[in-house]
């Protein structure tokens, strides 16, 4: 006789004839307008919104980007300004809890991936293998999950609309000065820009606390500001690692 699944139980979801990592990832570039409009956008700048409803806490981001390089701002009312800039190999830090360091290992990866543009198109920068996991539903429909890892053994799932080729859904282990933290990333909507679609809203659950991000405002290839993304200076370290020590 035929089994029936539990009351409650996820249903069955066929596992047959899964699409290899590359091909959806080849689909998702597609999907948000093609690897020649992701390579034509060659500096952004964005601001976004980060509310912690349970909290009543509202955080305001800025980022200028460049050719990779970036610098961003991140402002918690009663906390101060959290600020992160990468230039070359350079990842630096400077928040009023942990003060100015150096990114690095796993920490800098996350952050690294966390700013590309699109991670699908160019996942080989930051990650070794990428394997399809799995199929199953989520919200009535079909998505498909990839695995990839770093060199490290670092993992993060990305899980694509098996119908349009769009993300859906990113979760992975953040590390940070606190230890690691499980995080669920859920795509809520999608924007256009010029034929490139890009993420608006998301939902962020951190096991702790939920988040809503939302983009208010992003224009591409806007000029970058001379200056405004710029290296950690030797003084602006010796001053930190003065005041520091005093």
């Amino acid at each position: 006789a035929e089994e029936t699944p539990a009351a409650g139980a996820a249903p069955q979801v066929d596992q047959s004839n899964l699409p290899e990592a590359t091909a959806i990832f080849a689909s998702n570039v597609t999907a948000v307008g093609g690897q020649d409009k992701i390579d034509a956008i060659k500096s952004y700048y964005s601001e976004s919104t980060m509310e912690i409803p349970s909290q009543k806490i509202e955080i305001t981001n800025k980022m200028w980007w460049s050719k990779g390089d970036f610098y961003a701002e991140a402002e918690m009312p009663g906390m101060g300004v959290t600020k992160v800039w990468k230039v070359g190999e350079a990842l630096w830090s400077e928040d009023p809890i942990n003060g100015l360091r150096k990114l690095e290992g796993k920490e800098a990866e996350q952050q690294l991936r966390n700013n590309s543009l699109v991670l699908t198109a160019e996942w080989q920068k930051y990650f070794e293998t990428a394997k399809t996991s799995a199929r199953r539903m989520i919200d009535d429909k079909p998505v498909v999950d990839v695995v990839l890892t770093t060199k490290s053994g670092d993992e993060v799932t990305m899980s694509f609309d098996e119908g349009n080729g769009l993300l859906v859904e990113q979760s992975y282990m953040q590390d940070s000065p606190q230890g690691k933290i499980p995080m669920t990333m859920r795509i809520d909507a999608y924007d256009d820009y010029d034929g490139f679609k890009g993420v608006t809203k998301s939902t962020i659950d951190m096991t702790v606390a939920v988040i809503k991000s939302t983009i208010t405002k992003f224009e591409p290839n806007v000029k970058v500001e001379k200056g405004k993304i710029k290296p950690v200076s030797y003084t602006h370290l010796r001053a930190h690692e003065t005041g520091r020590n005093l």
